[in-house]
């Protein structure tokens, strides 16, 4: 089945829970403040599109394709990213609430994360090398045998990264995480 192809538009202020998104190839749209709660976005296509100020509550997120997207200020708690098409993925969160998330065994290195809250967030296995994480809120979440070289977590709030258990080097942090990247030595740091 051939998807519609959708270009240039804006949406705003509309509740596709109420009123139907079609399935379609989107391509350089904007969503602003619209309402996705409870869809299922499998086999949308979302090309070089915007979405600000959006609640994506319980979305279901099974073979949709992002490519060059930006979310900023969007609502994505609870979301399951590991579902997406991995084929040309690539997408940007700027002051979004991420929390609960996964992004288990994903390739997306380069990706942005900026001022986000991502507690919780499950990163398994996954390829983030020279990503941004900065001035993100990451308390709890797990990164488990992770590419995180060069990436950026300065300013970020963390709980636990385990140096021996992630590749990190060349990654960059601010002085006041060392004492979490030295956690499982058992050190007693004094300020």
């Amino acid at each position: 089945m051939e998807l519609a192809f959708i270009q240039d538009q804006d949406y705003s202020n509309i509740d596709f829970s109420e009123e139907e998104l079609q399935t379609a190839e989107y391509e350089n749209c904007t969503f602003t403040n619209c309402q996705f709660t409870g869809l299922n976005f499998s086999d949308f296509q979302f090309v070089a599109c915007t979405f600000m100020a959006c609640d994506f509550s319980m979305l279901q997120l099974g073979f949709v394709r992002f490519q060059e997207v930006r979310f900023e200020q969007c609502r994505m708690m609870g979301l399951i990213f590991d579902q997406c098409k991995p084929i040309l993925l690539s997408f940007e969160f700027i002051n979004c609430l991420l929390d609960f998330s996964s992004f288990q065994q994903m390739s997306i290195p380069g990706t942005v994360f900026q001022n986000c809250s991502m507690q919780e967030v499950l990163f398994w296995q996954s390829d983030l090398s020279s990503s941004s994480f900065v001035d993100c809120n990451l308390a709890k979440a797990t990164f488990k045998e992770c590419k995180l070289q060069k990436s950026d977590f300065r300013g970020a709030q963390l709980t636990e990264i385990d140096p021996t258990n992630n590749r990190i080097q060349q990654a960059y942090f601010s002085m006041h995480s060392l004492p979490i990247l030295l956690k499982r030595y058992e050190l007693n740091i004094e300020p």
